[in-house]
């Protein structure tokens, strides 16, 4: 009975000793530990088709991260860590449910990812892509695709425009540099910037009309668009990509390929009726269509080597007018885009709003450039 005794004991210390030490081994990862992402902040946001007010990130929208961790600051002496290990390469992040942070365990993985893991490399720099879903195969052509270093950023090869009604406001960030887990509570902070143009089309009408007539939108086409190309973000390597402009002279561009294409921006066979707008501030009274349309920024006219090959962004304008006595008359104009401003180009994160006014006998277009959330303000001819 003694024997059987001492024999209990010893089991249970040996029981004891034995989840002690593997509590050691596997120490409890506290939420707290893990890495998160603050609210991104946009510079210069929309999701898919839908414009978004202010200049924070939309909470029903994901972003993809890359991470790279390193045992000095990044550039302390001008050089790169071009060794720089990736903890997130490509990973991710969704909204974490509460409060206002990001993070892999709320993305598509589900995989949490804490600061213990940096070990002795305990300085992490992070870059980011949105939305997720820009690297899918089908934004591609020829075998292109979307890739990260650490040396210049992001470099998007052989993008191609999606239709619209299926675009996306696609941006980026630069590197937010040497966070460490008592930085910011453990939050990275990012911020992202613009990298396709945006246009909005705006059309009432303008001028006296006989009461009994009617006029309708029937269509709204851009044509000879730029639609392929290449993105290169262009970081800096130098310390002073950290205290100044994150970009080299010249950088981010776009480089494209020689390939047009027309954009339906909005089409009716019926179209839609218009009303005479005299609405200065605000959209009220005037037509816009539905989808949002984000080309690739480019210059309006499009110079060839031989000159008699150059093309030139257009615009045309389907419409009709609807007399009393149910007579329809289609009427179709067109313009070049670059004789309605002095500067003809659509540059990355600038709205561009093209206000078209419907006349008894003829049609204007007027455009303001204003930045990517500005409040869209109505100058009526002649007022």
């Amino acid at each position: 009975m003694m024997k059987e005794r001492i024999c209990h004991i010893v089991l249970l210390l040996a029981a004891v000793l034995l989840t002690v030490a593997c509590g050691k081994d596997a120490p409890e990862r506290k939420k707290g530990d893990q890495i998160s992402f603050s609210k991104p902040s946009i510079q210069t946001k929309m999701l898919v088709n839908q414009a978004v007010s202010g200049t924070s990130y939309p909470f029903a929208e994901n972003f993809t991260v890359y991470t790279g961790k390193s045992a000095s600051e990044w550039a302390v002496d001008g050089i790169v860590p071009g060794d720089m290990d990736y903890l997130m390469n490509g990973i991710d992040c969704g909204y974490a449910g509460s409060g206002a942070s990001w993070d892999p365990a709320s993305g598509a993985s589900g995989t949490a990812y804490y600061w213990s893991e940096l070990g002795d490399k305990n300085k992490l720099t992070a870059q980011a892509y949105s939305p997720t879903g820009a690297e899918a195969s089908e934004h591609y052509f020829s075998g292109g695709g979307l890739a990260h270093s650490w040396t210049n950023g992001f470099t998007l090869t052989n993008f191609q425009s999606p239709e619209i009604g299926s675009q996306f406001d696609l941006m980026f960030s630069p590197r937010s540099y040497n966070y460490e887990s008592s930085t910011k509570g453990g939050h990275v902070d990012l911020t992202f910037s613009h990298a396709l143009s945006q246009v909005l089309f705006m059309v009432a009408l303008h001028g006296d009309f006989d009461t009994h007539t009617k006029v309708y939108i029937k269509g709204l086409t851009v044509k000879n668009l730029f639609w392929k190309g290449t993105y290169e973000q262009g970081l800096k390597t130098a310390r002073e990509a950290v205290d100044a402009t994150p970009y080299n002279t010249g950088f981010p561009k776009w480089t494209h390929s020689d390939t047009e294409k027309d954009f339906a921006v909005y089409s009716s066979v019926t179209g839609v009726q218009l009303e005479k707008s005299v609405d200065h501030v605000g959209t009220s009274g005037w037509f816009l269509p539905e989808n949002v349309f984000l080309p690739l920024p480019q210059n309006l006219t499009h110079d060839r080597v031989d000159p008699a090959e150059d093309t030139e962004v257009t615009l045309g304008i389907d419409y009709a007018f609807a007399a009393e006595d149910g007579t329809i008359i289609d009427e179709h104009r067109e313009f070049l885009l670059k004789d309605v401003t002095d500067n003809p180009v659509w540059e990355m994160g600038k709205k561009y709003v093209y206000r078209i006014y419907i006349q008894p006998n003829s049609v204007l277009v007027s455009v303001k450039i204003i930045g990517w959330d500005a409040v869209t303000t109505i100058d009526i001819p002649g007022s």
